[in-house]
């Protein structure tokens, strides 16, 4: 397959066998319409009526793929198809809502850069929030150039990558750039991380250019400055399908499952507690305590995520609520239809 669909993954999604006519991808997508990438090119969108919102559980996101169909004056997402794979955090703001960021991802890269802002605890909260959506973790720390020595780094990371590869990367530099170019490879991946990172200096050097605006960050506090404003899906060379992402300050848990995924040491430890409600706190025969005393579990590490577990636990009750207002939703319309049919 020679297409233009071929360069955003269609292989990858439904193998070499079947027909690009009427699919697309989503490249961006917004209230009204979307940008889709079909084999004829680029064409705006607009939704139909059985599509939600940008990002909601019904409504396109970047990377989906969807069935298109002519409408009188242009043409409509008809249907999102299947999705592999999907990036969810809990949307920011006072209101109980989850946010797809994106679908079908094979790789989602975490960027982390090297200045007075790093954090180790984000990274965990970021796998935590990201790993049930079923893609691949890979965390980059961008700004090597910034420090003189990067193992002290590399090392607090990899204790908490849970496997995850680690990479040290500078893209003023070039440092590390053909790793990372290589892991991208033949792979539809999304950079995820803070703004002043350096997710858009990454994209403009592994595409030659300057595909993304870039910014600087504050001095008084090393913190960037929002340069991405959207999600956009970008093809590379390499047969890279990347997307960048605006930077997000919150990541919000939702689903459920991540967090011990993520801390997969310490939750091996809480198995073998005496009681299985143990808090970790006070009970007796706490082994997760037991190991922090006994220098195996580091300490920050066992409250991050005693903090993201209380979270998850907020999060399910706040899913629950979700579904039980739909449900109601739904069967208060269904009993007005049939009220009305009945007259």
């Amino acid at each position: 397959m020679n297409g233009i669909l071929s360069r955003y993954g269609y292989e990858w999604y439904f193998g070499k066998e079947g027909t690009t006519e009427f699919v697309g991808r989503v490249v961006t997508a917004y209230m009204g319409q979307a940008r889709v990438a079909t084999d004829e090119g680029e064409i705006e969108c607009t939704y139909a009526p059985a599509i939600g919102a940008p990002g909601h559980e019904d409504g396109v996101c970047v990377g989906d793929w969807v069935r298109l169909e002519p409408i009188p004056g242009g043409v409509r997402v008809a249907e999102i198809l299947p999705r592999k794979t999907v990036l969810t955090r809990r949307a920011a703001g006072p209101v109980d809502m989850e946010q797809r960021i994106a679908a079908n991802i094979d790789r989602f890269v975490i960027v982390s850069s090297l200045n007075a802002d790093f954090n180790v605890s984000r990274i965990e909260r970021y796998l935590a929030a990201l790993l049930p959506g079923g893609a691949e973790p890979f965390i980059v720390l961008s700004k090597a150039d910034l420090v003189p020595e990067r193992e002290e780094y590399l090392s607090r990371v990899r204790e908490i990558a849970n496997g995850a590869s680690v990479l040290c990367v500078s893209a003023q530099t070039g440092e590390g750039m053909d790793e990372l170019r290589a892991a991208l490879e033949n792979r539809t991946c999304a950079l995820i991380g803070m703004s002043g990172v350096g997710k858009s200096s990454i994209v403009n050097f592994l595409s030659g250019g300057t595909k993304m605006k870039v910014g600087g960050i504050r001095e008084d506090d090393s913190r960037g400055r929002h340069t991405t404003t959207h999600r956009e899906l970008l093809t590379l060379d390499g047969n890279i399908v990347l997307i960048d992402t605006p930077g997000m300050r919150t990541m919000g848990l939702w689903d459920a499952g991540g967090v011990d995924e993520a801390f997969a040491d310490v939750a091996e430890y809480a198995r073998c507690c005496r009681f299985r409600d143990c808090s970790h706190r006070t009970e007796p025969g706490c082994a997760v305590r037991e190991a922090v005393e006994a220098g195996i579990l580091d300490p920050r590490r066992v409250k991050n995520y005693l903090k993201l577990q209380a979270e998850e636990a907020r999060a399910e009750k706040r899913r629950d609520g979700v579904k039980e207002k739909k449900k109601a939703f739904q069967m208060k319309a269904e009993k007005e239809m049939r009220r009305k049919g009945c007259k």
